[in-house]
Order: structure tokens, then C-alpha cells, then sequence
């Protein structure tokens, strides 16, 4: 999984009861929901046609799953991490269900609700530059092979 993370509380709003409502990045961002082992408890209609995968698919897998071949210490280093941190925010590659990759912004509150690790996802607006480029230096990624 290559990413660019920014663990900045900036990045992340105050916990919120609601998780489908709190969505950080703009409305219609997906959202995911995965229990600490990494398995996805909730989404949202947004996070099924981002990835091409029903509600009722994506309930049965993990974060792994949708982390690009090869990447998947990388996966897991930052899944320990952004545990222990609580925030994470950046760039990552995931697979949709057709086997292409998407790019795109996220965002990720470490228990949003007890156990539940809540990700905000949008799709790569190549237009836009998600980040000022000051806070990316040194964290370039190429795309997943």
C-alpha cells in the first residue's frame, strides 16, 4: 500500500456520535468503518461505487483486501500505527473490485465509537492538490505496481 500520511489532528475532526455525518473531507466522501483487526464493520452507498463492491462484499473483507499486492507490511506498520495515534490523513492506492487501483484522499479517527475506526474517503481530484505541497515533501509515492 503506498501511501503519503499526515498524522496531524488538523486533519481529523473532534470525535462525533454520527460517523456517517462527520465526514471531514466534502460531502458524498465514502465512508468505511473497520473493527481493530482491520474488518470492515460498516460503509456507506458512497464507499460501494468508489470500489465497485456491494455493502454486503465489503462487510465480509479487510483492509487488506484492499490494499494493493506487495504493499501489505507497509498496510499493516500503518494500521499499528494509526491505532496507537488515533488520526491519519493522506494519499493511498486501494483495489476496487474490477482489479484497477483508485487514488484517492483520506482521512481516519481511531475509535470513533468503541472499536469502530472510522475512514473518509474520496476519490483523487488530479485538478486539485489535496495538500499543501510543503506538508508532502519527502512523502512522494509512485503508484502501486
Amino acid at each position: 500500500m503506498g501511501t503519503r500520511a499526515d498524522k496531524s489532528q488538523e486533519a481529523v475532526p473532534e470525535r462525533a456520535g454520527n460517523l456517517h455525518t462527520t465526514a471531514p473531507l466534502q460531502p458524498g466522501a465514502a465512508t468505511l468503518v473497520a473493527d481493530d483487526r482491520g474488518r470492515y464493520v460498516d460503509c456507506d452507498e458512497a464507499a460501494s461505487e468508489l470500489l465497485g463492491y456491494t455493502r454486503e462484499e465489503l462487510l465480509t473483507m479487510s483492509v487488506w483486501q484492499l490494499t494493493p499486492g506487495g504493499h501489505e507490511v507497509d498496510g499493516l506498520v500503518m494500521w499499528q500505527e494509526f491505532l496507537h495515534v488515533g488520526v491519519q490523513a493522506g494519499i493511498y492506492w486501494l483495489v476496487r473490485k474490477d482489479g484497477s487501483l483508485v487514488e484517492v484522499e483520506y482521512r481516519a479517527l481511531a475509535n470513533a465509537s468503541p472499536g469502530g475506526h472510522v475512514s473518509w474517503l474520496r476519490k483523487m481530484d488530479i485538478s486539485r492538490e489535496p495538500f499543501p505541497a510543503s506538508r508532502l515533501r519527502g512523502r512522494g509515492q509512485e503508484r502501486p505496481t
